[in-house]
């Protein structure tokens, strides 16, 4: 029993209920401190058909603004700003077949000077571009023809033109790595290489497939790096025609445009081929992800891992999954030991080592799986950031490397940004996010609160363990008060029941029934006495730890009492106890209230009368008060105005012990105390107690 009581006391205690209430409102009302935040800086309104991008060309630590206007048809003018200045502007033939994709920044000639590249492209040619805006302030290539643009039949689908890289090269010079995929269009669908320095191009054998995707890295660990495409199945193709994307087919290229091993069939129409890198060592397998959208049940999807030569190594079969949104991307930008696969939109990510294990579940904010995000530095810490297309195209979502500490921003626009990194001396990195009619400017950078959330979550444990401390002791303080009271009118009623329990008032009582037990004649109303008697004191010790008692209860305590007196008195006096039908019998009152009047009536009153007298007790219900009399004939001559001071100490008991209880239970209880004279001539005293229940 005591280690029971000593476990609800702890459970009870507000260091333990404050841990609980603690736990339950972060469960239900978590509060977010996200390691990063995105702050929105500034916004602009833009013109339609221009375009604004932000790079470093000279990589002094602050960005230089390129406009790309497309307002007349046929030319693009690059229009190169340093803050609010115009450094140069360069006009070309033709357009940009896609402008998201068909500008590249990079330093191809290693003088410290990023060139610009830009792909354009009119009915049936694509051209590529190469300006030097601030190292030699000069067009490097103008117009040079990259491929025919073969359209398909009743389609305006545009090529798509992505580069890989650069590939540096022993000699000091990098060479520009890309592929155009073509879609719809028939052809052309090549990786290329152009090398800068000579004017010469590289390009793939004809081929078919339908590349979605390009990524240069080493897999073969000679420091040379390869090729690695991904691919969609669209059926656009002859089954005859050279690796024809009636297939998804793995095909990996080496720097010189040539299959690194004979490129191998995996799925069919339609179907989604998403490749990875995989380091282990020096050398890189391939994670492949194949996935079957058709209709055909027998078909099904797999996740591999191939060697460099093109050997499977592992198979896995992939099911339930969303077929068309879900993708691939490596562990460690380009390549990791391990590899995620981004499942469907609901952002549910699974991360795999070497051998298809899974080794750690992820979870971000849904995000469009359909779409390769940006990979890009967006805070200038020297690692790179995904930059994803949320769900509905209306947000973007910006996470580490790892999938973790993902951060939402929504703009609202129903396009894709085009997203580039605006940086200022002195200050931290920027997004700018360009869109049809509007560009956004973002930071995204560490929450500076994050490193706050453990004393803000102990600070919201103190706030409740301290409330509930204050709580307690002011509980404690009530009951300390509520003790004191009870105490108070515990002693009140003791001072009342004495003389029903001290020893003259047992000795008389026990007397007089060993008198009637005396004679065989009296015995049976001695059994009756003793059985009042026995009652009444059973009910005295049973209820002397409560200071309230119903009114049914304390009326059958009287009763027993007015018998007692009457008996000791030889019945000199009757009584009276009458109590209407509607009266409310449950009621608590103080305990000893109306035994501490009627007890007044019998010793002050009638027990002083020569000739006997009468108690009339009264029950009834006035209103929403309960009213109840007692009344009693006293001594004293009928035509004098006589005061019974006998009386004082009861009713002074009455007083402190009604306050008491008001304090205690907040139910308001009055008396009065009126005398009259009887029709017959007799002086006769009435109290009278309303109990009111519409102040409870």
């Amino acid at each position: 029993m005591r280690i029971s009581h000593n476990l609800v006391e702890k459970l009870l205690h507000p260091a333990f209920l404050g841990l609980v209430i603690w736990v339950i409102i972060l469960s239900f009302h978590p509060v977010r401190f996200d390691k990063f935040k995105i702050t929105k800086t500034a916004s602009e309104i833009l013109h339609n058909n221009v375009t604004f991008y932000y790079f470093d060309p000279d990589n002094d630590g602050n960005s230089e603004k390129l406009m790309v206007d497309l307002a007349d048809p046929g030319i693009t003018k690059l229009i190169f700003f340093r803050g609010d200045r115009i450094i140069d502007q360069y006009n070309f033939r033709f357009q940009p077949v896609h402008i998201l994709y068909n500008i590249y920044f990079a330093d191809y000639n290693h003088d410290g000077f990023s060139e610009c590249f830009l792909f354009t492209a009119n009915d049936d040619s694509i051209f590529l571009n190469i300006v030097d805006p601030l190292g030699l302030r000069k067009v490097i290539i103008n117009n040079r023809f990259i491929d025919f643009r073969n359209r398909a039949r009743d389609s305006t689908n545009p090529p798509s033109i992505n580069p890989a890289g650069m590939y540096n090269r022993k000699d000091g010079v990098s060479d520009l790595i890309f592929h155009i995929g073509s879609g719809f269009c028939l052809q052309p669908r090549n990786v290329y290489r152009y090398m800068i320095k000579e004017d010469s191009l590289l390009k793939s054998i004809r081929s078919g497939a339908s590349i979605t995707f390009s990524v240069l890295t080493d897999i073969t660990g000679d420091i040379v790096p390869e090729i690695i495409t991904g691919q969609i199945a669209s059926g656009n193709l002859e089954f005859d025609f050279p690796f024809t994307d009636q297939y998804t087919w793995l095909m990996v290229y080496d720097i010189n445009m040539k299959f690194l091993f004979e490129p191998l069939r995996l799925g069919k129409h339609p179907g989604f081929l998403n490749v990875v890198p995989v380091r282990k060592g020096n050398i890189c397998n391939l994670a492949v992800l194949n996935t079957y959208s058709g209709a055909d049940t027998t078909e099904k999807s797999f996740l591999h891992i191939f060697s460099p030569e093109g050997k499977e190594l592992l198979r896995k079969p992939f099911f339930d999954y969303d077929k068309t949104n879900n993708y691939l991307l490596p562990g460690k930008y380009p390549a990791g030991g391990t590899f995620y696969l981004v499942r469907n939109c609901n952002g549910e990510i699974y991360e795999f080592d070497g051998e298809l294990n899974v080794i750690k579940q992820k979870k971000m904010p849904e995000v469009e799986a359909s779409h390769k995000p940006v990979v890009l530095d967006a805070n200038g810490d020297g690692n790179p950031e995904y930059i994803f297309n949320g769900k509905g195209t209306r947000s973007i979502v910006i996470t580490q490397e790892n999938l973790e500490d993902a951060v939402v921003y929504r703009h609202n626009a129903p396009v894709l940004p085009v997203i580039t990194r605006l940086q200022r001396k002195g200050f931290p990195p920027e997004l700018y996010l360009h869109f049809t009619d509007h560009g956004d400017y973002i930071r995204f950078e560490k929450n500076k609160l994050f490193y706050f959330r453990y004393p803000f979550y102990a600070g919201i444990y103190l706030l409740i363990f301290g409330l509930l401390s204050l709580l307690s002791y002011l509980q404690k303080i009530r009951l300390d008060h509520r003790r004191q009271t009870e105490l108070q009118i515990a002693s009140l009623q003791m001072r009342a029941i004495k003389s029903q329990l001290d020893p003259h008032f047992t000795l008389n009582m026990l007397n007089s029934i060993g008198g009637l037990y005396a004679t065989v004649k009296n015995r049976q109303k001695a059994d009756y006495i003793f059985g009042k008697f026995a009652k009444l004191i059973r009910d005295t010790v049973i209820s002397s730890d409560k200071v309230s008692v119903t009114i049914s209860e304390e009326i059958e305590f009287v009763r027993n009492y007015i018998e007692l007196e009457r008996f000791r008195c030889d019945n000199r006096f009757d009584y009276s106890i009458d109590a209407e039908p509607s009266f409310d019998m449950n009621i608590e009152i103080p305990r000893m209230l109306i035994h501490t009047l009627a007890e007044n009536a019998v010793k002050h009153g009638v027990k002083a009368l020569p000739g006997g007298g009468m108690i009339k007790i009264s029950l009834r219900k006035e209103g929403n008060d309960y009213l109840i009399e007692i009344e009693n004939n006293c001594p004293g001559d009928a035509d004098k105005e006589q005061t019974v001071n006998s009386t004082g100490k009861g009713l002074k008991l009455i007083s402190e012990m009604i306050d008491l209880f008001y304090k205690l239970k907040k139910v308001s209880i009055s008396y009065k105390v009126d005398d009259y004279i009887s029709k017959e001539g007799e002086r006769w005293r009435k109290v009278s107690v309303v109990v009111s229940v519409s102040r409870v």
